[in-house]
């Protein structure tokens, strides 16, 4: 609205110094310079209009919904306050960032892979049993057997070794990102916290 009016009142500009240059009291330089304050107010408008677009995309994308839709916006400064601290908002944040919860899994698939390959330094039993009934004539003769089998890896070029380290270092970095994602988190959730309250003190004021 305001590139409008601005681009408005430089049409009148350059109609006046046409009207004075015609009429021998005002230089052509005042009709060149208004023509060129219009050109400038006309790309200005381009601007804002574009930016008007973005806006709308913007402010529906945050509200969820298609983008197309167009509405009245109400210019009030009323408002409901939002009650939360900054622990209350920092936790939620924690607890509902899907990108922490991703990290969270690896490290718990992390550990399972290191308890697995731990699990390689000792002794696997397995058990086996059997029933076999034959002959021609009845009775048949029956047998039963079982039997208990133990094994265990006596040497493999100490690839149980470099497996149990690669699970730990893959556990210890996934710890390191989740350190780091937790403090980009914070940083988010403290900036939101501040700009909530300077929005609040803003309206209250």
């Amino acid at each position: 609205g305001v590139a409008i009016e601005t681009m408005d009142q430089y049409k009148l500009h350059l109609a006046r110094a046409r009207d004075y240059f015609t009429a021998g009291t005002r230089p052509h330089y005042d009709v060149t310079k208004a023509r060129l304050d219009l050109s400038n107010a006309e790309l200005q408008l381009i601007v804002a209009d574009n930016d008007l677009k973005i806006a709308w995309v913007q402010l529906n994308n945050a509200m969820g919904i298609d983008e197309r839709l167009r509405y009245d916006i109400e210019d009030s400064l009323d408002f409901r306050e939002y009650a939360v601290s900054s622990e209350e908002a920092l936790e939620k944040a924690y607890g509902n960032r899907p990108d922490l919860k991703a990290l969270m899994a690896q490290k718990d698939s992390a550990a399972m892979a290191t308890e697995r390959a731990k699990s390689e330094y000792w002794p696997s039993l397995s058990g086996s049993a059997g029933y076999s009934a034959q002959g021609s004539s009845y009775p048949l003769s029956q047998g039963w057997n079982a039997g208990v089998v133990m094994t265990m890896n006596v040497f493999e070029g100490l690839v149980t070794k470099n497996r149990v380290d690669e699970s730990k270092a893959k556990t210890l970095s996934v710890e390191a990102q989740i350190s780091a994602k937790k403090l980009d988190i914070l940083l988010e959730v403290k900036q939101a916290y501040l700009n909530l309250i300077k929005a609040r003190e803003s309206i209250l004021n």
